[in-house]
């Protein structure tokens, strides 16, 4: 005891002289709680980061450390046995980086405290539990005595006058219109058909939490005011992004500054073209003949329209060759050259194109295509997906697996004819899951995002930033917002 408080104190006046701090404390017992965090053994502090040694059972400390970023904005990274850092997933922006800021450290006292102009965190000592504040002092969640952090997630209690959002919303097939989350159950997943979700709870009592995870299990409940989230096991989704630590972010303030912390931490959307803002109409089974009719008509009626979407008639689907990609010249006879985009150009009508996650591999005859066979030579499919008998023709199809950038590179270089030729928008549809009689597959909760990077970065890599891009998909993740994809509900419930 006596020389843990020495070596303490030679570590303290040491630290007068650097940059950074440390205080080591003469207690190294474990929590009761075998799955939360043991006692605080020492702290370091670099600027505004928080460096916290923990005791752990298995003798190996762990490590927690807490950075402020912004004034409002705290990242929390609990590093098991002090594993290395996993790197983020896909959800987190790759670009993300903070101005400096003003935070105060004090580890001497108990509880540790760290300060800004926006919050107040206390994090008590024996055992490590952490409680977040405004600045004011008003309480907003803290970790209870027998939860907290822990290696398979994070668990917190929250006021009681706290309501929740988030979470998840509705597809086609699910009720709707209930926004609260106080007693949820549901999993964090993309989903389908309209759905969309993530691990991200926020409430208007003034905080949000988000935690780095590819799916999840957020449990809340307005009896004893829970507010949790476990990795648990693999979601029926699959899990594509593993972690052996367990990062999230902690974002206070009003509604609209919680969103923009989420924004600044995922990323935020790219400013969209003009004309995705109008009508648009989005239409199966057309013809040339047809799209100019019905142009015609909508202006001839005066009823506003700025982009037509066609389905699976646009291309050549079901034939070799990349027909997948290829407009259909016997459906759409101008679209053998520029002729069909200028013509929609004049009228004030933008294309778009409707895409599927797969390929054909094998035709009625059973002939191999060349895009199946260059799929199967470069390790392209989608892991876990067999092939199996297309739902619209009697082909052979298997889905490709975007998360692979140089598929990503490949499904961009087989699209770059069609955007010549008019095809300015993408509707990328069945991202989600594949349903086609036996053959039922769910996509992980990144497939949307990498899709529509693929098209994102290809289209504006290619016009030289100077063509802004738009898409819609089904579903959607944390981080999908900055390839310019929105979300759309493909089928309707009545």
């Amino acid at each position: 005891m006596r020389f843990a408080e020495k070596t303490a104190a030679l570590l303290l006046s040491a630290a007068l002289m650097a940059t950074s701090t440390l205080c080591v404390f003469p207690v190294h017992v474990f929590a009761d709680d075998s799955s939360g965090l043991g006692n605080v053994l020492s702290a370091t502090t670099d600027g505004p980061k928080l460096i916290l040694t923990v005791a752990s059972k298995s003798g190996n400390p762990d490590k927690l450390t807490i950075d402020v970023c912004k004034d409002n904005i705290l990242r929390v990274d609990y590093q098991p046995n002090s594993v290395s850092e996993s790197p983020d997933t896909p959800m987190i922006d790759p670009n993300l980086s903070w101005d400096a800021v003003d935070a105060t450290i004090d580890t001497a006292a108990d509880p540790i405290t760290v300060t800004t102009a926006d919050m107040r965190i206390e994090i008590a000592k024996e055992p490590c539990r952490m409680t977040v504040q405004k600045a004011d002092g008003t309480m907003l969640f803290w970790e209870p005595s027998s939860g907290g952090v822990f290696d398979d997630g994070v668990r917190f209690v929250r006021a009681s006058s706290s309501n929740l959002y988030g979470i998840h919303s509705y597809d086609c097939f699910s009720s709707n219109g209930e926004l609260l989350r106080n007693d949820n159950t549901d999993t964090a997943t993309a989903g389908q058909q309209g759905n969309s979700g993530g691990p991200f709870m926020w409430s208007t009592a003034g905080y949000g939490v988000l935690i780095d995870s590819d799916g999840g299990y957020p449990y809340t409940n307005s009896t004893d005011n829970k507010m949790e989230f476990y990795y648990g096991e693999t979601p029926t989704e699959g899990r594509r992004y593993e972690k052996d630590d367990v990062e999230y972010y902690i974002i206070l303030g009003q509604p609209k500054e919680i969103l923009a912390g989420y924004a600044k931490i995922t990323g935020t959307s790219p400013m969209m073209p003009k004309w995705s803002l109008g009508f648009s109409n989005f239409e199966w089974n057309i013809n040339e003949d047809e799209l100019n009719n019905m142009v015609d008509t909508y202006r001839a009626k005066n009823i506003p329209i700025d982009a037509y979407a066609l389905d699976y008639d646009w291309k050549k689907y079901g034939e070799d060759n990349y027909g997948e990609f290829a407009w259909n010249t016997d459906n759409f006879p101008s679209a053998a050259s520029t002729s069909l985009k200028n013509e929609m150009d004049e009228k004030g009508i933008k294309l778009i194109g409707i895409t599927k996650p797969r390929i054909v591999t094998q035709l009625s005859d059973g002939t191999v295509t060349q895009q199946g066979k260059y799929a199967q030579e470069h390790d392209f499919f989608y892991p876990g997906h067999q092939a199996y008998t297309d739902y619209f023709l009697p082909v052979t199809v298997r889905s490709i697996d975007p998360y692979k950038a140089d598929e990503r590179a490949w499904w961009w270089q087989h699209s770059q004819d069609a955007f010549d030729k008019g095809i300015v928008g993408w509707w990328n549809d069945e991202t989600d899951k594949v349903s086609s009689g036996d053959a039922q597959y769910w996509f992980g909760n990144f497939s949307t995002m990498f899709i529509s990077q693929a098209l994102y970065e290809g289209q504006r890599n290619y016009t030289d930033g100077g063509t802004r891009v738009w898409q819609t998909a089904r579903n959607y993740y944390p981080g999908t917002q900055r390839y310019a994809t929105s979300i759309c509900l493909c089928v309707i419930k009545k």
